[in-house]
């Protein structure tokens, strides 16, 4: 019926799975095992994609793919999507880094990642997790507690609540109290990180 010459096809993946990386398994988690996953897409349109056959290192996002689509269909992109549309990167119209960060939610556990380090967030916990993936790429060593990676963690950290604080998805993100019905996104009043915050003389702001 000719559809083939007028579709564009994606392969993708919600999550990978851990399958005995760091002695655990499934997924749940936030090492790059799990959010690293497959993305290729193909043009038949005839027109073509001018980086077609190429393997990109740079970061994009699912949430990207709506916009990115909805463009490439000719169709507005409405102002609540949080994506951004990858189509001229694609072409190679436009050779700018699509993100800087890439974003994950499960549960009460949020990540935030660049191309340098990952920063694993736990509302109400003191805990957290925190990766330089340059030096130790197979997540291996976490500097959550070290004091020469402090500063990079609380900037990391506003990073991450100011997205959460900007993100209209409210899918995640959450943890349930002891009634089993209230489901909470914020960190309360007495969180750690808060705490930190205050007592720090308030935000800094690190390279990366």
């Amino acid at each position: 019926r000719g559809w083939l010459d007028d579709t564009i096809l994606v392969f993708c993946s919600d999550h990978g799975e851990l399958l005995g990386d760091h002695q655990l398994a499934y997924k749940w988690l936030m090492y790059d095992a799990i959010t690293h996953v497959p993305l290729i897409i193909r043009d038949t349109r005839g027109a073509g994609l001018r980086r077609a056959g190429e393997s990109v290192q740079d970061l994009v996002s699912l949430v990207d793919l709506g916009p990115t689509l909805l463009q490439a269909a000719g169709v507005e992109v409405p102002s609540y999507m949080e994506g951004s549309s990858l189509l001229s990167y694609l072409e190679a119209r436009d050779e700018a880094v699509p993100r800087e960060f890439v974003y994950a939610e499960d549960n009460y556990q949020v990540m935030m990642r660049s191309t340098s380090h990952k920063l694993v967030y736990y509302i109400g916990q003191s805990a957290g997790e925190l990766y330089d993936l340059l030096q130790d790429p197979h997540e291996l060593h976490n500097l959550w507690e070290s004091p020469a990676h402090r500063a990079l963690r609380q900037d990391l950290t506003e990073r991450l609540l100011a997205w959460l604080a900007a993100s209209t998805y409210y899918n995640a993100g959450y943890r349930r109290n002891r009634s089993g019905h209230y489901r909470m996104r914020w960190p309360t009043a007495d969180d750690p990180y808060l705490h930190g915050r205050m007592s720090s003389g308030g935000p800094r702001r690190t390279p990366l």
